[in-house]
């Protein structure tokens, strides 16, 4: 998708750099954050269309994150990644917004690109029709 922006969130650096690495293969603007205060504050600025994020880590949990960036934006989607996966977690992250789940470590690099696919075209969609509102309420003034 044009004009993608990203922000890849974990507090392991290797996993940080290898997403921002494949996803900017496919031409996605990319950046990163170590943890989740790091995160919403580069979040602040509205900047990014999707936010991926561990869950565990440090200072902030992915969880919470997950919720402050839907109160900041609800129209920013977020894809939650995990190395300690349970079917109760998953549920909580899909509760509170996340459009996707990726377990780790990753087995397949095409589970993370195809995710992003799908999280681009739902942007798309939204912007769309957000687009469209904003056309016709103009029309109206």
């Amino acid at each position: 998708m044009e004009d993608l922006n990203i922000l890849v969130v974990d507090d392991e650096r290797d996993i940080r750099d290898g997403l921002k690495d494949l996803l900017e293969r496919d031409e996605y603007k990319v950046d990163t954050a170590i943890d989740g205060n790091d995160a919403l504050e580069k979040a602040k600025g509205l900047k990014y269309q999707l936010v991926i994020s561990d869950i565990i880590m440090p200072r902030m949990s992915g969880i919470d994150l997950l919720e402050q960036i839907k109160s900041l934006s609800p129209f920013i989607e977020v894809i939650m990644i995990t190395g300690h996966s349970t079917f109760e977690r998953t549920l909580e992250c899909i509760e509170k917004g996340a459009i996707g789940y990726i377990e780790k470590p990753f087995e397949n690099l095409s589970d993370i690109t195809n995710q992003v696919k799908r999280a681009a075209e739902i942007i798309k969609g939204k912007k769309k029709v957000m687009d469209a509102a904003i056309k016709k309420i103009r029309e109206r003034l």
